[in-house]
C-alpha cells in the first residue's frame, strides 16, 4: 500500500524496493514509512451471537411488560377514579353501611372454635383499632396491591371481612373464620385477603362498580402469586374460591375454571397437601392443610362431573382416605366440615359411574362395554344409601342446631339429587344414543329426582336467603335439571310424559326463572342467577313454540 506522506497527499505511491523507499519520499529526504494494513474487527463468535439474542428478548420482554402495566394501570386507575367518585356521591362510608353485619344473632366465630373455646369478633375489631389505623397504607409496599391504591381503608376491609363470612362463607366453607383474619392474610396471602375483598364487594349494591375494580386487582394478584413460585396454602384456597365465585365472562368458553383447579391441584401437590401434615404444626393450620385438600378434591370432582372427564387430582390420597372420620378428629373442626366430607363423598360417586360407563380409547379393542343401565341403577342406589348414612351422621353430631339458618337440609338433599340426576341422566343419555328402548321406571325417576331439585330450590332454600350468596356451580347444576326436564318435553318422549307431567314441568321451570330473576336474589344482569334465568327462559319458550 501507499506509504503515510503519499497517502497524506493523496497520490500514487512509486516504491523502490532496492532503496526500501518511495520516489516522493527520497526526493524529499523523508523516512519512508509504509502504512500498515487497517486492524479488522473480529467476527463475533456463537456464543456472544447467542448472548446478544438474549439480551435482545429479555429488553423486549422487559419493554413488553412495561406496556402491560401501564395498560393495567390506566385501567386500574380508571375504575379507580369511578370508585371514589360514586363513594363521594354517596357520601357513606362502606364501614358505617356495614359495620353491625354481625352485631345480631349469633356470632359465627363463636361457634366455629370449638365447644372448649369462645373467640369474640375482637379478632376484626383489634386489628382496625390497631394494625392499621396507625399505618399508611398506600405508602406501605408490604402490605397488598389492593390496599395501597387507597381503594378499601381499615373500616371498609372490616366490613367486607364481616360480610363474607357472616353471609358467604357459609356457601363454600374452605376458610377457617378464626385463621383467615385480615392481619394473617395480609402477611401470609396477599391474594386469598384480595380474594376475600374481591368477593364480598359483589354484595354492595350503594357501589357496583367497586367489584369489577377489586377483581381486576384479584386478576393482577394471581398472575403475581404465580409468577413469584413458592406459596403458601391460601394460595391454593384462593384458586379454588376463583373458581367458584368467577369474574364474569361473555361467553362460557371464557369460563377458565378448568386452568385455576389445575393450578390449585398442582399447587397442593406441590405444598404436599396430599400427606399428612406436619405435626410441628399448630392444629388449626394442620386443619385447614386438609380441608384445603379436601376442596379442592370436591371442585375437581364437580368439574369433570359436569364435564364427563377423568378426575385429575387422584383419589387414593391422604384426604381421600380420612374423610370419613375426619370432620370429628379435633375441637377446631368447623360445623361446616361434616358437609364437605358427605359432598365429596357424594359426588366422587357420580364421577366413579362416568369412569365406568366411559369408553377405554386406549384399549379399544379389549374394551368391553358394561350393562349402562345396571350400573346407573346400582349407583343411584348406592347414592340415596351414602345420603341417608350422612344424614345418621348429622344427627350423632347434633350440629343441625348449630347450623340451622345457614347450612340447611335443603343444601344437602339438593346436592344428593343433583348427583343422582347426573346419574340417572346418563343413563337416559346411552339409551338415546344407542337407541334402546327407555325404561319407563328410569324415566319416571329421573323427571321426579329433577323436579325435587327444583322445588328445593324454591320452598326450602329461596325463603332462608341463601340463594343469593350461592356458588356459581349450584346455579349450574339447578340449571342442568331444569334444562332435563324441558328436554322431557321433546315430541320423542311423548308415550311418557302424561298432560299432567308436562304442565307440572313447565311451572317448576317458570318458578325457577322467576326466583332467580327476582331482586330478592339476582343483583343485578351480570349475576349468575339472572344469566342463568335469561337461559332458560330462552329453552321455556322454544318449548312452547
Amino acid at each position: 500500500g501507499a506509504c503515510v506522506l503519499c497517502k497524506a497527499l493523496k497520490i500514487r505511491c512509486e516504491f523502490i524496493p532496492e532503496e526500501d523507499t518511495c520516489v516522493r519520499c527520497k526526493a524529499g529526504g523523508i523516512e519512508c514509512v509504509s502504512r500498515g494494513r487497517k486492524r479488522r474487527k473480529p467476527a463475533p463468535t456463537q456464543e456472544e451471537l447467542k448472548q446478544r439474542l438474549e439480551s435482545q428478548d429479555l429488553q423486549i420482554q422487559s419493554y413488553l411488560r412495561r406496556l402491560d402495566e401501564m395498560k393495567t394501570r390506566c385501567r386500574l386507575l380508571d375504575c379507580l377514579t369511578q370508585a371514589q367518585e360514586e363513594a363521594a356521591i354517596f357520601g357513606q362510608s362502606a364501614y358505617d353501611a356495614y359495620g353491625t353485619v354481625s352485631t345480631s344473632g349469633t356470632d359465627l366465630r363463636s361457634l366455629c372454635v370449638g365447644s372448649n373455646t369462645l373467640v369474640h369478633r375482637g379478632s376484626i375489631a383489634h386489628w382496625h383499632a390497631t394494625s392499621i389505623a396507625a399505618t399508611n397504607l398506600t405508602n406501605d409496599t408490604s402490605h397488598p396491591a389492593v390496599l395501597r391504591s387507597g381503594l378499601f381503608g381499615p373500616g371498609e376491609v372490616a366490613a367486607l371481612f364481616d360480610i363474607y363470612f357472616d353471609r358467604i362463607h357459609t356457601s363454600f366453607a374452605i376458610l377457617d373464620p378464626v385463621l383467615h383474619t385480615p392481619q394473617y392474610l395480609m402477611a401470609m396471602s396477599p391474594l386469598l385477603f384480595t380474594m376475600i375483598l374481591a368477593i364480598a364487594t359483589r354484595h354492595w349494591q350503594h357501589r357496583p362498580k367497586l367489584h369489577r375494580l377489586a377483581m381486576a386487582y384479584a386478576c393482577e394478584t394471581v398472575t403475581q402469586a404465580l409468577v413469584d413460585g413458592c406459596q403458601p396454602v391460601e394460595t391454593c384456597q384462593a384458586l379454588v374460591l376463583f373458581t367458584v365465585f368467577p369474574a364474569p365472562f361473555q361467553r362460557w368458553s371464557e369460563n377458565r375454571g378448568w386452568l385455576l383447579i389445575g393450578l390449585a391441584i398442582r399447587m397442593a401437590h406441590q405444598l404436599r397437601l396430599d400427606l399428612p401434615p406436619p405435626s410441628e404444626l399448630p392444629e388449626r393450620e394442620r386443619l385447614n392443610r386438609i380441608r384445603a385438600g379436601f376442596f379442592i378434591t370436591l371442585v375437581d370432582t364437580l368439574h369433570c362431573v359436569q364435564r364427563g372427564k377423568t378426575p385429575a387430582k387422584p383419589r387414593s390420597d391422604y384426604p381421600s382416605q380420612i374423610f370419613d372420620s375426619w370432620y370429628r378428629s379435633s375441637v377446631f373442626n368447623l360445623p361446616y366440615d361434616i358437609y364437605c366430607a358427605a359432598y365429596l363423598d357424594i359426588t366422587c360417586l357420580a364421577s366413579r359411574l362416568l369412569d365406568c360407563i366411559r369408553a377405554d380409547k386406549s384399549n379399544p379393542d379389549l374394551w368391553q362395554e358394561p350393562d349402562v343401565l345396571s350400573l346407573v341403577r346400582d349407583y343411584d342406589r348406592k347414592i340415596s344409601d351414602r345420603f341417608s348414612h350422612w344424614q345418621q351422621r348429622l344427627a350423632e353430631q347434633r350440629m343441625m342446631f348449630i347450623c340451622s339458618g345457614r347450612m340447611t337440609h335443603g343444601k344437602g338433599v339438593r346436592t344428593t339429587y343433583t348427583q343422582r340426576l347426573a346419574v340417572l341422566g346418563a343413563g337416559i343419555h346411552w339409551c338415546l344414543t344407542k337407541e334402546a328402548i327407555l325404561p319407563s321406571d328410569l324415566f319416571e325417576l329421573s323427571a321426579r329426582v329433577a323436579r325435587t331439585i327444583l322445588r328445593i330450590h324454591v320452598e326450602q332454600l329461596w325463603p332462608n336467603g341463601h340463594l343469593r350468596y350461592a356458588i356459581e356451580p349450584q346455579y349450574l347444576y339447578v340449571t342442568y335439571a331444569a334444562a332435563f326436564l324441558l328436554k322431557l318435553l321433546d315430541s320423542r318422549f311423548d308415550a311418557l310424559v302424561d298432560h299432567a307431567l308436562r304442565e307440572s314441568i313447565v311451572n317448576d321451570v317458570y318458578s325457577i326463572i322467576r326466583v332467580w330473576s327476582s331482586a330478592d336474589v339476582a343483583l343485578d344482569k351480570q349475576h349468575a342467577p339472572y344469566i342463568y334465568s335469561r337461559f332458560l327462559s330462552s329453552l321455556l319458550e322454544d318449548c312452547a313454540d
